[in-house]
């Protein structure tokens, strides 16, 4: 079976507040509906998108390890569906304005300690 890359269709949800996970994603390749895929934060580069970001495919849990449930193959197939998820999460992130930027205020070490000093 081959999958045109037109065939793939992602309908996203946000999870903001959920921990470490983003997004949770539906992806339909052709007559075959996923579901479960994970946009997930992570503390290194992911080796398709090279952001830290990670989209794990739908998985199991035998209660001490993961395992995938769906799996492509096809490795262009896979390279299509994660950056269209990855897009369709930019998108959807952008459009709706849930990744907010703390507003972070420093003091310098001179002001801290000249405010702790009584006069």
């Amino acid at each position: 079976m081959t999958i045109d890359p037109q065939d793939i269709q992602v309908s996203l949800h946000m999870t903001p507040g959920k921990g470490n996970m983003l997004a949770r994603a539906n992806v339909t390749l052709g007559c075959i509906n996923t579901k479960g895929w994970r946009v997930m934060k992570s503390e290194y580069l992911h080796p398709i998108l090279q952001v830290e970001i990670n989209i794990i495919a739908p998985s199991a849990s035998n209660g001490q390890n993961w395992y995938e449930i769906v799996y492509i193959e096809d490795e262009e197939v896979h390279r299509s569906v994660i950056e269209k998820i990855y897009s369709v999460y930019l998108r959807k992130r952008q459009s709706e304005g849930t990744e907010k930027v703390p507003k972070i205020i420093r003091k310098s070490i001179s002001e801290e300690v000249a405010d702790e000093i009584p006069f």
